[in-house]
């Protein structure tokens, strides 16, 4: 910026002549090390004197724009930490209580314990895709609108559980249970990513460990439902 006097150079050459002018102390500033141009930082001419800018617990040089990022506001609400921990409590809930539940599910939809098993594996193969992919998908799609995809997944899930019948909708509904597991667990992840990289608060562990909470809740769910002369269709 030369109207102030100011240039910030971002060069090897900068970094280097940089390491040779002597400091305070009058020793030269041997201990920079080779630095490549993405890595070289801000190098802050005054009049004749250089001005490298130290991270503060690293040799490395500080860019202007890592310093802009650092202090950048996280867009994960507080309403949207809730509805990513509700998402993991929901899949927990989903596993705890469909273990208990398929037999039930089966004999309700009328199909073999084998035709069942392909459903399953169908249902599984479609989470590959999405998590081989996972990267460039949250990286080119609001992981909001991934999120909210699950949860519709799941809804539909649910909703042919409680009144379809027959091999074609069993495999679907096997498909749609997949699809949620696989993209709640991408977007409650990538948001969680973000939310500690933003804020420096980790929330991963906690984030996880709903999971566990909802197998537990869902376990006990069909428990109470079933004793009070319930079914798999009111679960």
């Amino acid at each position: 910026r030369f109207g102030d006097g100011e240039r910030t150079v971002h060069s090897v050459a900068a970094c280097f002549f940089a390491s040779l002018i002597p400091n305070s102390n009058g020793n030269m500033r041997g201990d920079w090390r080779y630095l490549g141009p993405a890595d070289c930082g801000s190098i802050v001419h005054r009049g004749s004197r250089f001005r490298p800018v130290r991270r503060r617990n690293d040799l490395r040089l500080t860019t202007r724009s890592e310093q802009d990022f650092a202090a950048r506001a996280s867009y994960v609400a507080p309403l949207l930490l809730v509805v990513m921990f509700g998402g993991y409590l929901a899949l927990g809930v989903l596993d705890g209580g469909g273990g208990v539940l398929w037999p039930d599910v089966i004999d309700s939809f009328g199909i073999s314990k084998a035709l069942f098993g392909l459903a399953s594996g169908i249902g599984v193969a479609i989470v590959f895709p999405v998590m081989i992919f996972a990267g460039p998908i949250a990286n080119r799609v609001d992981k909001r609108l991934i999120l909210t995809g699950g949860f519709v997944a799941m809804i539909g899930a649910a909703a042919i559980a409680i009144g379809g019948s027959g091999a074609l909708l069993m495999l679907l509904l096997m498909v749609l249970r997949g699809l949620s597991v696989a993209l709640l667990d991408l977007g409650n992840n990538a948001i969680a990513i973000d939310y500690q990289r933003d804020t420096k608060r980790h929330i991963m562990g906690p984030l996880h460990s709903m999971y566990s909470l909802g197998t537990l809740v869902g376990a006990l769910v069909v428990f109470v439902l079933f004793e009070a002369g319930g079914n798999f269709r009111t679960a």
